[in-house]
């Protein structure tokens, strides 16, 4: 294994599995991109980045499917992250966020996996665990447009469209 901080090698390793595959290293903190690579056999197999994030400053949403059936047996799944203005994710933040579905299907359920979390999963608003929140779409029984809205306060507004459709 290799740690990468910026660019430059802070340290490298074997791990073995007796470790239980893992590693430590005391890298001072700088902000910019903190890289781990694991190798086997001398080639690359998997590697993990965090980056340094500013402010947060909007949501993020993403459908695993814009197309459903107008039933309410098909669902889409709607990641949401909250992100700062590079775009880049901010792991550790708990907001309130509320959901409005516009259009031919309704909100499902929502949820955050959060172990403590005891909220109904029924309502359409929920704090993030982790910047991160997962709606769930289903068709509201008619064929037409989607739109899944998603707000915080202080943070810019994301909606993702997506459509109801027998084809």
């Amino acid at each position: 294994m290799k740690l990468l901080l910026n660019g430059k090698e802070r340290g490298s390793q074997s791990v073995p599995e007796s470790a239980k595959l893992i590693a430590q290293f005391d890298v001072p903190y700088a902000s910019g991109e903190l890289r781990a690579v694991a190798f086997k056999d001398g080639g690359e197999i998997a590697s993990f980045t965090y980056k340094t994030v500013s402010k947060p400053a909007r949501l993020k949403l993403k459908l695993d499917r814009e197309t459903i059936r107008p039933g309410r047996e098909e669902l889409s799944f709607a990641t949401m992250q909250i992100t700062d203005d590079g775009g880049e994710p901010i792991p550790d933040i708990v907001r309130r966020i509320d959901f409005h579905v516009v259009g031919a299907g309704e909100l499902a359920t929502v949820g955050n996996a959060n172990p403590k979390d005891v909220a109904s999963f029924r309502q359409p608003t929920c704090r993030t665990f982790r910047g991160r929140y997962l709606a769930v779409l289903r068709g509201s029984g008619h064929e037409g447009a989607i739109t899944l809205q998603a707000k915080s306060d202080g943070l810019i507004a994301a909606s993702t469209p997506a459509k109801c459709s027998s084809h």
